[in-house]
């Protein structure tokens, strides 16, 4: 009876045009206030890349959302204790104790080796939604140069 009533419901102009929608409405967007340096770090890791001189083919991505300042750390292996590291030596060390660090949900930054460290220091850390770039400056900024950026590699 109930597949009867739903196709009939599916067939019904005048049914489907006075459908209530059963979705919750989105939230509300707001913008992030940041207030200082360093406050609020995204991080992604770039796909691996020709080897360099010294092996590394992975490169470790960190942004300040406030300055916008990038920095890179060229990597041997994409693995949670070489996201750590770097993660440790050049935020935590070079520029302090960041509220927010966003990233992607890959392995690396789930990782009980990440999450512990940003746990330790009272780092709030934030996945960003699967498939949605926008939410991390980082991985946008990533999408849209890496393409230009291997030219010369490639040889185009």
């Amino acid at each position: 009876m109930f597949k009867e009533i739903a196709s009939y419901v599916q067939a019904c102009r005048n049914c489907q045009a006075h459908k209530v929608d059963q979705v919750a409405p989105a939230g509300a967007l707001h913008a992030i206030n940041i207030q200082r340096p360093w406050e609020h770090v995204t991080v992604d890791l770039v796909e691996p890349l020709p080897r360099s001189h010294q092996g590394h083919t992975w490169l470790f991505v960190l942004q300040d959302r406030f300055t916008k300042w990038v920095e890179l750390v060229s990597l041997l292996q994409a693995t949670a204790k070489n996201t750590t590291k770097a993660i440790t030596e050049r935020v935590l060390l070079r520029h302090g104790r960041p509220d927010i660090v966003l990233s992607d949900n890959g392995i690396q930054f789930t990782s009980a080796a990440f999450t512990n460290r940003l746990a330790e220091f009272g780092i709030q850390h934030r996945i960003a939604p699967v498939y949605a770039p926008y939410c991390n400056s980082v991985e946008r900024t990533i999408k849209s140069n890496h393409k230009n950026d291997d030219r010369p590699i490639r040889g185009g």
